[in-house]
């Protein structure tokens, strides 16, 4: 029976915890850590998670953690103030964590990662052997997250992971390219410019880094119900070509209307979804060579914009609000 109210009992280092296995698989926990935060994420988020740095750091970072299990002296260097504390506090920099959130997710991974390794690795474990190694890596894991948050605190912030700037890509080039394959292979093709409207307002009340965020929108909108065949040439960050191969006027029209319909349920600038143009022209109906297809392009674009249409042509189009 207790005598008293039950009293918090320091996590004492595991000294016979087989500290030096992992240690020496740390590349192997890393790319675990890895696999542990790629997995529940969303593909467009992979780049940004499986960072240059990860790759560098990540293993160090794992040794320091593992050899905190059995040394006090190891988990004063990962503490706040230890020799590895700058280490410890890019936690959230290395995996790419958009937030504070996201830093203290990416510790929860690492802990249960090593805990699996831990299990791997015991042999015939003792009762009180688990409960001291799990005491332990508690432990080691509240440190890291106190250097994460202590970080974020002092006003250094894991910055969120913006997709990169596209690069500007000339249009006629790309499409010359795919019509001399067409040539070769006697397929459909079709070009879709889409560009949003009334770019230079956003960017005005914005400004370019207050306009990411709806831009990144409409990127990841145009990547959503894009095939494999399809090839997004981008011009600017507010203005792409869809490269639409096997497909005529009817399915690019289609596919532009798909487009339309994503961005706008992609995101809200201001309260208002953003409203994008979108041109079709397809090869041998609007010309033979690339510069036909792209003035085609633009022309269809222009005339939906004018009527208040994201798409020309289709009567079933919704009017913009």
């Amino acid at each position: 029976m207790l005598s008293g109210p039950p009293r918090r009992r320091p996590a004492r280092p595991v000294g016979d915890a087989p500290v030096d296995q992992l240690v020496g698989r740390s590349e192997a926990i890393a790319k675990g850590w890895l696999l542990a935060l790629l997995e529940p994420a969303p593909l467009e988020d992979a780049p940004a998670i499986a960072t240059a740095e990860l790759a560098r750091k990540g293993p160090r970072l794992c040794e320091a953690a593992l050899r905190a299990l059995a040394d006090d002296g190891a988990l004063a260097r990962i503490s706040p103030g230890g020799a590895l504390a700058p280490l410890v506090a890019e936690v959230g920099t290395l995996v790419g964590a958009r937030d504070t959130v996201a830093c203290l997710q990416a510790v929860d991974a690492l802990q249960a990662v090593i805990w699996s390794g831990l299990r791997e690795t015991l042999t015939r474990p003792a009762p009180d052997q688990i409960a001291d190694l799990a005491e332990r890596l508690a432990l080691v894991s509240e440190r890291l997250r106190v250097a994460a948050v202590t970080r974020t605190v002092a006003g250094e912030r894991t910055e969120p992971a913006r997709p990169a700037a596209p690069e500007a890509r000339d249009p006629l080039e790309e499409v010359t390219a795919a019509l001399t394959h067409c040539g070769r292979t006697g397929g459909r093709l079709s070009l879709i410019l889409v560009e949003v409207e009334d770019v230079e307002r956003l960017l005005a009340v914005d400004g370019p880094e207050g306009s990411a965020a709806a831009l990144a929108w409409f990127h990841r909108a145009l990547r959503s119900v894009l095939g494999e065949r399809d090839e997004i040439v981008s011009e600017s960050d507010a203005r792409a070509w869809i490269v639409a191969r096997e497909s005529g006027r009817v399915e690019a029209q289609a596919l532009g209307r798909q487009i339309a319909e994503a961005v706008r349920e992609a995101g809200r600038w201001r309260g208002a979804p953003l409203a994008i143009g979108v041109g079709v022209a397809a090869l041998g109906d609007d010309g033979r060579d690339a510069g036909a297809l792209v003035e085609a392009a633009e022309r269809d674009r222009f005339t939906a914009s004018a009527q208040g249409l994201s798409v020309s042509r289709l009567e079933d189009f919704r009017r913009e609000d």
